[in-house]
């Protein structure tokens, strides 16, 4: 299996190759992406424009850095591991 079918598998969205993201919420977004030779798991948490005051867009409030590796295994399961905790 490819890295971007594994990618759907696992249930993100491929941006492009070797870039894939899901948003578990309207608050919540996790990118995992292939760069400088490993693989990147970032969760940023966001206020909507509804609580931002308006506005075309969601305001990034908190971001994390969850896995840092060759993996694409262990990336995905971050983000996956991330995603099911938000909706707790």
């Amino acid at each position: 299996m490819g890295d971007d079918e594994a990618a759907r598998a696992a249930g993100l969205m491929v941006i492009e190759p070797g870039t894939y993201l899901t948003a578990p919420t309207r608050r919540h977004r996790v990118l995992v992406r292939w760069e400088d030779g490993r693989w990147i798991t970032w969760a940023g948490i966001y206020r909507t424009a509804t609580f931002a005051g308006g506005g075309d867009g969601a305001v990034l409030v908190r971001e994390r850095i969850l896995y840092r590796g060759t993996s694409l295994d262990a990336a995905l399961r971050a983000a996956t591991r991330f995603a099911d905790g938000t909706k707790r």
